[in-house]
């Protein structure tokens, strides 16, 4: 049954495809009036598209298909599998994250009162208020926010995010390469975290000149060599170090496609077979996977524990 209901959606497409080039051949005799009318029409269509593409793209992430797929993510979904620029991709994740927790915006989105470049920056705002506060914006906020943003342009809808959320663009961080080939990074902090730095900087003091790249640098050396030190080389530790030098990417297989992850985030060293159904904890055991395929797997393992 499903795989029939794969062949009807592929036939319809093909379908459409060869009316869409009837369509375009006898859009040149179109009238003025004519013409006006039935770009309305395709624009109307198109923010029902649109709001039908993030339900899906939401659903998508629900299910975690794009897990058993073998991306790492829903923007790496968005951008190898469906096919859109880093941009498009990244606009569409964070509308369909919006729209999962605040459905009342549906007709905004068909009738063009809001727009997925802002659903995308208040989506952006909204977690990055997250992470300051430390608590999430309940949805009553969220909606009441929204609704102010109806039928605004960008710059309107960044000043009445600044005056409600009082942020000036929801970014935490930017990077410049200047022409020295160093990085200008613009960091915004806590004001916990901005305590943290200024008391270690101070006590690094007798060994620092005081500037503040010069203490980040010396954290993240001693951080490195913590994490890189030789170990007993039978040691647990120092063979997932020696997994991690084999293997640079996730090695999670989608069992259909056999398509390769291949992210190199958050790589973590699993056993495949885990140990309580018998696995044993040495190399010839261990396989590397990212974060996000790592807890995935654990869920299926988990499930299939409870069963048995």
């Amino acid at each position: 049954m499903q795989t029939d209901n794969i062949q009807n959606l592929q036939a319809n497409a093909l379908c459409n495809e060869k009316n869409q080039s009837t369509v375009f051949a006898d859009q040149k005799h179109y009238s003025n009036p004519e013409l006006h009318e039935r770009l309305r029409f395709l624009v109307k269509s198109e923010r029902k598209i649109t709001q039908e593409i993030l339900e899906l793209i939401s659903l998508v992430e629900q299910r975690e298909l794009h897990l058993q797929m073998g991306y790492s993510s829903i923007f790496d979904y968005l951008t190898k599998f469906l096919g859109y620029n880093e941009s498009s991709a990244y606009r569409r994740m964070q509308a369909a994250r919006l729209l999962r927790e605040c459905p009342e915006i549906q007709e905004s989105i068909q009738t063009g009162k809001i727009h997925l470049t802002q659903l995308a920056k208040v989506q952006t705002v909204f977690k990055s208020q997250q992470k300051l506060q430390g608590q999430p914006i309940n949805r009553e906020t969220k909606l009441d926010l929204l609704k102010k943003l109806e039928n605004k342009n960008t710059n309107e809808t960044l000043k009445i995010l600044a005056q409600e959320l009082n942020v000036f663009d929801g970014k935490h961080l930017k990077l410049e390469l200047n022409q020295k080939k160093s990085i200008c990074l613009t960091l915004q902090l806590t004001q916990e975290q901005y305590d943290l730095l200024i008391t270690t900087k101070n006590l690094m003091s007798h060994v620092q000149n005081g500037k503040t790249e010069d203490v980040i640098e010396s954290l993240c050396r001693k951080e490195i060599q913590k994490r890189t030190k030789p170990t007993d080389k039978n040691s647990t530790a120092a063979m997932k170090r020696r997994m991690l030098q084999k293997q640079s990417s996730c090695q999670y297989q989608d069992p259909v496609s056999k398509r390769c992850c291949d992210s190199q985030f958050q790589l973590q060293v699993d056993h495949i077979k885990p140990v309580w159904a018998g696995g044993v904890d040495d190399e010839s055991n261990y396989q590397v996977l990212c974060g996000a395929h790592n807890r995935f797997k654990y869920k299926q393992e988990s499930g299939t524990r409870k069963v048995n």
